[in-house]
Formats: C-alpha cells, sequence, structure tokens
C-alpha cells in the first residue's frame, strides 16, 4: 500500500476512535459530577481539604476528558518506562566502575549500543565496522556518517 494511502487509513482508524469515545466523554463528566457532588455533599471534610480535593478533581477531570476527546494519548507510560530501564540501571551501576574515566567511556559505550537498539542495528556489527572505518579516515573526512544515526553497513558504502 502506498504512504499516503496508509495514512489516510490511520486517520480514518483516529476518527472511529474519537467518535466512539465522544460518549465515553459524556458519561465520564456525569461520573465525576456525581462523584464530585458525593465528595462535597457529606460534610465530613474541612474546607480547606475541600478546596485541594476540588483542585485534583478539577486537574484529573480536564487530564481525563482531554485524553478521551484526543483519541491518540494513552493513560500509562509503561512502554516508555520500559524503554529507558535499561539505561537507569546502567546509571547505577556505573558508579561503582572504579574510576572516572572508565565511567564515562563505559557511559559512551553503552550510549552508542543503546542508540544502535532504538535503530534497529546489530550493536557488535556497526562497532566492528566503525573501528575498521577509523584507521583509514582523515580529520577532515565526514566522521557524521559513522553515526548511528547516518552509517550505512561497509558493503552497502559505494
Amino acid at each position: 500500500m502506498p504512504p499516503i494511502e496508509l495514512v489516510l487509513e490511520e486517520n480514518q482508524a483516529l476518527k472511529g476512535r474519537v467518535d466512539s469515545l465522544t460518549e465515553e466523554v459524556a458519561d465520564l463528566k456525569a461520573e465525576l459530577a456525581i462523584f464530585r457532588k458525593q465528595i462535597f455533599g457529606s460534610g465530613k471534610n474541612e474546607k480547606q481539604d475541600k478546596a485541594q480535593l476540588l483542585l485534583t478533581l478539577g486537574q484529573l477531570e480536564a487530564t481525563l476528558v482531554a485524553h478521551c476527546e484526543h483519541g491518540c494519548t494513552q493513560l500509562d507510560n509503561n512502554l516508555m518506562e520500559n524503554a529507558i530501564r535499561p539505561s537507569a540501571i546502567g546509571k547505577k551501576n556505573f558508579l561503582f566502575i572504579g574510576h572516572p574515566d572508565a565511567g564515562d567511556r563505559s557511559a559512551i559505550i553503552y550510549s552508542i549500543i543503546v542508540s544502535c537498539q532504538r535503530r534497529g542495528i546489530d550493536p557488535l556489527a556497526y562497532m566492528r565496522d566503525v573501528l575498521s572505518r577509523l584507521p583509514s579516515m582523515t580529520n577532515r573526512d565526514d566522521l557524521g556518517a559513522l553515526t548511528p544515526a547516518r552509517w550505512q553497513p561497509a558493503a552497502a558504502v559505494v
């Protein structure tokens, strides 16, 4: 399928999701109004507690309604947390590397590896290729072509 047709198809799917959420947004607003009446109609909270709860509830209501109206947002960020977990663990482990220079070097290597993984490049193949090209390069050569974002395997380079 051509790229433009894929975009149109995705837009149609998103529009359908937004349309289906319209009723749910109305239901959500009604439920939040009922919840607000239950909390503030009880008379059990102090004025300051009520004001804080009202502020929090108003912020949550705006966020939930915006989420439902937009249609392509997600309520959790588990995918992002799972993606950065290895680097967060690596940061903690680099504290005990032994020497400050070694920690800097390890962080650079780790950054290169993660950058390769995010681009779908085999980190070992990338490192082998780049390290084999570096000795023959001069200061005038374009080193940007060796970054993971612009790297092409040596066999693909003409």
